[in-house]
């Protein structure tokens, strides 16, 4: 027999989920077996597997020794683990307490792995924590961290880490209810007088990862609502700060776009067939029909730009607390061009 005495990282989780996570080796029809006949036992007594763990409940586990080690073995836990050991990069930390980590992700890796080679932000995060002493083996059992908020490849800016289940839990309450609120910095071409909230409709091809702003009445389409919160303009340019007020992948970059003002540097989005000929309202209820802009080469002002110029500026939480993202070097370099023209 083995006894388990859960602690506070665990208290809240699903009592199913965490002997899923605490039995990577066993399948789900197994451990209900091991549930019905009482062969996994929860405080002394018989249960179903939906109960929610407490602090210090105690699971008994009626192996053998064999089964048991069988059952917490998944296929790459091991060796997982070592590559995660190998990784020697620091992730760029803009806040740390004992359940989130709040990171400041460059342009160009993504937020996590597509790939089981890849090595996202995700993978370097539970690698600086395994290097802290605060992530075992052991631990990644029963709960992997992981980043709660993804970003594009080529998007930087400020990205949510939850450590503990507790994090997970509050990190993803916050995201989905939109009480953490999300800034963004985004350069886009022409001089754009947008501003107060956007609503609309957008819609994902998955063949081409395209994502379209498109009518009310077209099959598949989802609700999509932002808010320009400011502006500064330059000569051919604007920098908007924009809060998120839904969470549809690409949704700043195909909206910016469809309005005649794609973000600089943005290929996917930027061209002008991608900004042709769409009618919505603002948030004032005025109407709008963009223009026809075309993506203005590579460079602003001479600065070579090799993505779209999105950052993710700001998490702000609902305690009132506000973390800010530093600006990227080259995103930094062309808002001083743009200033000192």
């Amino acid at each position: 027999m083995t006894v388990i005495t859960i602690d506070e990282d665990y208290a809240g989780i699903r009592f199913d989920k965490y002997l899923r996570k605490h039995f990577p080796g066993a399948s789900s029809g197994f451990l209900y077996k091991m549930l019905r006949k009482k062969n996994i036992v929860l405080n002394g007594k018989k249960a179903t597997g939906s109960e929610t763990l407490k602090n210090a409940d105690e699971i008994k586990v009626f192996f053998s020794e064999e089964t048991y080690q069988k059952m917490r073995q998944s296929d790459d836990g091991a060796s997982n683990f070592l590559r995660l050991a190998a990784i020697r990069t620091v992730p760029d930390i803009i806040f740390e307490d004992e359940n989130i980590l709040l990171l400041n992700k460059p342009a160009g890796i993504l937020s996590q792995k597509a790939k089981p080679e890849d090595i996202s932000l995700n993978e370097t995060a539970l690698s600086y924590l395994i290097h802290k002493g605060e992530l075992s083996e052991e631990q990644m059992r029963s709960f992997r961290p992981s980043v709660m908020n993804r970003l594009d490849r080529n998007t930087s800016g400020i990205t949510a880490f939850a450590k503990t289940y507790e994090g997970a839990r509050y990190l993803a309450d916050g995201l989905k209810s939109h009480s953490i609120k999300k800034e963004y910095a985004a350069l886009v071409i022409g001089e754009c007088g947008l501003s107060g909230q956007l609503h609309g409709y957008i819609k994902k091809d998955p063949a081409s990862n395209l994502s379209k702003i498109v009518d009310a009445s077209e099959g598949g389409a989802k609700a999509v609502a932002m808010e320009i919160m400011g502006s500064v303009r330059y000569d051919g340019y604007t920098l908007l700060s924009i809060e998120l007020l839904s969470g549809r992948s690409h949704q700043i970059r195909a909206w910016l776009s469809a309005l005649g003002y794609p973000i600089a540097g943005d290929v996917k989005y930027g061209k002008a067939e991608n900004a042709a000929g769409r009618r919505g309202k603002q948030g004032n209820g005025r109407s709008y029909k963009q223009g026809n802009a075309q993506l203005k080469g590579t460079n602003v002002r001479g600065i070579p730009v090799t993505r779209q110029l999105l950052h993710a500026r700001r998490l702000c939480f609902p305690d009132g607390r506000v973390f800010t993202a530093d600006y990227p070097d080259d995103f930094a370099r062309v808002i001083t061009a743009l200033e000192n023209r």
